[in-house]
């Protein structure tokens, strides 16, 4: 997640577990360390805040309804770039059926 005009880039608690869960299990140690160097300059946010998931909880029932479900971790994600109002940085489409949702793909862009 980037603050577009600010310049501060922000990773979700969830972000951080997925790189670090992927990076451990396939032992690449290398890159585990220039991942702990990247987070220097990041901000972690963290999805345990009463607002972050009732936003969850809402971008849920909307999908649901059209039966549209995501993974729920994709759902925190989104829910925590929209309470802090910043664009998701994502190379996943499927984030497109979140209403509302900044989007920006800096790898097809």
């Amino acid at each position: 997640m980037i603050r577009r005009f600010g310049g501060k880039t922000y990773i979700s608690t969830i972000n951080y577990y997925e790189v670090k869960r992927g990076l451990l299990a396939s032992q690449a140690s290398h890159q585990l360390r220039l991942f702990h160097q990247l987070l220097q300059d990041y901000e972690i946010l963290g999805i345990d805040e009463v607002p972050v998931l009732e936003k969850a909880a809402a971008i849920y029932a909307e999908l649901k309804q059209r039966g549209e479900l995501l993974p729920d971790a994709d759902i925190l994600i989104a829910a925590v770039a929209q309470v802090h109002e910043l664009v998701l940085v994502t190379d996943d489409n499927h984030f497109n059926r979140i209403s509302g949702l900044r989007l920006e793909n800096w790898v097809r862009d």
